[in-house]
């Protein structure tokens, strides 16, 4: 959900600490309940560790320390992998093998542009999708993604897209799965009716 909705995040310096504390407590009830059977979580942020690289590495630290038997996925943005591919290999490591990412579309400028679409002047979003699915692989990690129609995209365009996920499904092995979502009014942002939802309803 997006931030305007839900609120900021909270206690996001504990962060790293709270998920490896978490994922050890799961691994750990996994295993009593399902002896030999392993574990596996993923990771419900908008972002897994909000992208932080000292998050990133503290959370690594205690895996590293205390390993996990346990395997993890989470979601990042492209921008965030090309930035930190030594990062994406450190979780990798440390249990992490998907990760999940929004695709949207082929070219940002026509929906009026995406706030995380930060390398916008170094290369094309195509080009950074290839190089994010390049370096997942690379750290043995799978990926899959979300479309979201609706934004405002012309309909050949919407074909280029899920023409270009078709290559590179072909070339890299992902993304796999592929979610096609729509877009629709958000409820908990003054668009419900006169219901009045807040976040719990």
């Amino acid at each position: 959900e997006r931030a305007s909705a839900t609120g900021g995040v909270r206690d996001l310096a504990n962060s790293g600490d709270r998920l490896y504390h978490q994922l050890r407590d799961a691994a750990v009830t996994i295993a009593e309940d399902w002896p030999g059977r392993g574990a596996s979580a993923f990771c419900e942020d908008s972002v897994l560790l909000g992208g932080a690289n000292r998050l990133i590495d503290r959370f690594c630290t205690l895996m590293e320390r205390q390993p996990v038997d346990i395997r993890f996925g989470g979601q990042l943005t492209i921008d965030q992998i090309l930035a930190r591919p030594a990062e994406v290999a450190r979780l990798a490591r440390a249990g992490l093998s998907y990760v999940f990412i929004g695709v949207e579309t082929l070219s940002p400028e026509e929906i009026g542009g995406m706030s995380k679409d930060v390398g916008r002047k170094r290369s094309s979003w195509t080009d950074r999708m290839h190089q994010a699915f390049d370096i997942l692989g690379a750290a043995g990690i799978d990926c899959g993604c979300a479309v979201l129609f609706g934004l405002g995209e012309r309909h050949d365009s919407r074909l280029a897209l899920l023409d270009r996920l078709d290559r590179f499904r072909r070339s890299h092995g992902a993304p796999d799965p592929i979610s096609l979502n729509w877009a629709v009014q958000h409820p908990l942002c003054g668009e419900d009716g006169g219901a009045n939802y807040d976040y719990v309803d």
